[in-house]
């Protein structure tokens, strides 16, 4: 062990060329350099905004203070590159510079011509790193998926793009990183150990057919492809860091510590072009990671991917109505294709039913997850006749949406306006960390879905009072219209405070209420009806809380142009409290540009028959 130590120490001093100066000299001026911090995941934390890393698992650093102290990590990954071939075999695997190869192409290059690091062979990596033979790097955006709390602002990975120009896209490998959760845990535990840090984020590398597969067959969600703007040396940087972090865990934050944040870190590392802790302190929604890659034209190209349910819907669109129920009847009863109604067609038409009946075949069957034998045998019958039709298909391609979700309104919003009500004008002012509400510009989101947190107004009565008119922690609403060959269920949840208002009260509750029910399409928007239920909580109120049922009605209209909504809410309070609340709401925003906005809306609230008229014009501005 002496013997080692000195040859450790000699070696410090001889690899120094042309130079008296000590490893000190030599490595204090890269202890803050953004490429050091990029490879530890420093980030400025707490009041002081001091640098420590990000990464929460010892094995990621060589220092015992390397979580917090960037020159100490140095001084001890130099040393240990520095420990000779003789000692460490140059094929050792558990070389440190075979564990950490991003570091090591990092510091060799920053030190060229001042100190000469020994070579390692690490047949490991290097078989790990050839076998990707790769190119180009596409970051992959599947669109939200609503039913999923880790999904529903959407996700990203990083699919591996090869030089082999045989192999297809689906064949690629892709890097994803996602939290890693217990199996027995249900959605209310998932949701709050994700928006805590309850779960370790890692990172894992799989063929991309597989994440297709689980995001547009399966979970139904169109994929947005962006291929970046990287040269051969950062993709090769990007995966050497990537082989650092595997089994690296790091706790997983669904607002912030997430899937993309993590993936735009990796890529600080191989790219100086940007810095991502510059960019998301407080939270970092996929899309908006996109939009920073776009604004800093590391977006090459773009390409779409459309669901396997978008591509369906795309077909019964295209599709008259009696060709449809021709279709169903097809897949309920296979022997009507003898039937004179189906035999009497063109085989144009013949062929739109035969394959929307064996689409809805597939689509039903990758959505519940058990097909039978009998519908294998239906979809044989089905191709079977449709191939013997000898046409090409009848149906247009699916085209792109004309606005990428990247290119919607920005994420955050502010708020100023005016309400009167009762008498009185007073002013309101807002903020909302994320994401989009019905009402907002709609081009670029989901249909009848909104998703916030963290949506807060405020209210400056006349004698200068500022009270919360509310605050909702999180809001979700899913109108997922019904049709011949659908029938989801629209949803919504919602918790936080809002206060109740009139002539005899006016005091602000938690409230935690939603609602299950059906949505249709009628005249251009949507028409739905929910049956609801709220829990309130407040000292004001019965036995402090009080728990009540009712339903909601409303009509949603979304265009380019304008939104509106109208709606009426009944709640009886029965449980703990005894009150009826009735809500009636006109709404209507006007898009003025990309990212403002004009709200206008009227809203009734009885408490036991007893409210007032409230008016409300607004101002809002995304960002």
């Amino acid at each position: 062990m002496f013997a080692r130590r000195c040859l450790l120490i000699s070696l410090l001093f001889t690899c120094i060329s042309g130079s008296a100066d000590s490893l000190d000299t030599l490595l204090k001026p890269l202890t803050n350099h953004p490429g050091w911090n990029a490879l530890l995941h420093f980030r400025p934390s707490g009041i002081t905004g001091t640098l420590t890393s990000e990464a929460d698992d010892t094995n990621f650093f060589l220092s015992r203070n390397g979580s917090s102290d960037a020159y100490a990590e140095l001084r001890a990954t130099v040393e240990a590159f520095l420990i000779p071939v003789t000692i460490k075999n140059e094929h050792a695997d558990n070389a440190a510079a075979c564990r950490f190869p991003a570091r090591y192409h990092w510091i060799k290059q920053q030190l060229e011509g001042k100190l000469k690091l020994p070579n390692y062979k690490c047949p490991t990596f290097k078989s790990w790193l050839a076998g990707f033979d790769a190119e180009s790097l596409t970051l992959i955006y599947p669109a939200s998926y609503l039913n999923s709390p880790s999904s529903m602002y959407g996700h990203t990975l990083m699919r591996i793009n090869t030089n082999t120009t045989s192999s297809t896209d689906l064949l690629a490998y892709s890097i994803n990183y996602a939290a890693t959760p217990d199996s027995s845990d249900n959605e209310f535990v998932f949701s709050w150990k994700g928006l805590t840090g309850g779960y370790p984020g890692e990172l894992s590398v799989l063929r991309y057919y597989k994440k297709v597969k689980e995001y547009s067959a399966i979970e139904n969600r169109d994929i947005w492809e962006y291929e970046l703007n990287l040269n051969e040396e950062e993709v090769a940087q990007f995966l050497r860091h990537s082989w650092e972090l595997q089994q690296i865990r790091f706790d997983y934050f669904f607002f912030d510590e997430n899937c993309s944040y993590r993936l735009l870190t990796i890529l600080d590392v191989a790219t100086t072009r940007f810095q991502i802790n510059n960019h998301f302190r407080i939270s970092a929604a996929p899309v908006d990671t996109i939009r920073l890659l776009v604004d800093q034209d590391l977006v090459s190209t773009t390409s779409y991917r459309a669901s396997m349910a978008n591509t369906f819907k795309n077909h019964v669109d295209q599709t008259p109505e009696n060709l449809q129920h021709l279709s169903i009847q097809l897949v309920d009863d296979p022997v009507s294709i003898n039937s004179p109604p189906y035999q009497m067609l063109s085989n144009t038409q013949k062929a739109k039913v035969l394959e929307l009946a064996y689409g809805y075949i597939r689509y039903t069957d990758k959505r519940d997850d058990i097909p039978t034998k009998n519908r294998s045998r239906d979809s044989l019958a089905l191709l079977s006749a449709r191939a013997k039709l000898g046409i090409t298909s009848p149906y247009d391609t699916i085209e792109s949406p004309i606005v990428r979700d990247d290119e919607g309104h920005d994420s955050s919003r502010v708020t100023i306006g005016a309400s009167h009500f009762d008498k009185d004008s007073t002013l309101t002012i807002g903020t909302r960390i994320a994401y989009h509400d019905l009402l907002d510009p709609s081009e670029g989101y989901p249909e009848g879905s909104e998703i916030e947190m963290g949506d807060i107004e405020l209210r400056l009565e006349n004698n200068g009072t500022l009270k919360l008119e509310k605050l909702e922690v999180l809001n979700i609403t899913s109108l997922s219209p019904r049709s011949l060959f659908f029938s989801p269920l629209s949803w919504r949840i919602s918790t936080g405070i809002k206060r109740y208002q009139n002539e005899q009260t006016d005091f602000a509750l938690a409230y935690l209420d939603g609602g299950s029910g059906v949505s249709y399409p009628v005249a251009m928007g949507l028409f739905y009806t929910l049956a609801e239920a709220e829990l309130n909580v407040d000292r004001q109120i019965g036995k402090g809380y009080a728990g009540g049922l009712g339903f909601q009605l409303g009509y949603l209209l979304q265009t380019s142009a304008a939104q509106g909504k109208f709606s009426y809410q009944y709640r009886d309070f029965l449980v703990g409290g005894s009150y009826v609340i009735q809500k009636t709401e006109l709404s209507l925003s006007f898009n003025t540009s990309h990212n403002t906005q004009i709200r206008f809306a009227l809203n009734q609230m009885e408490i036991n028959r007893d409210g007032n008229l409230n008016i409300d014009i607004q101002y809002a501005h995304y960002f």
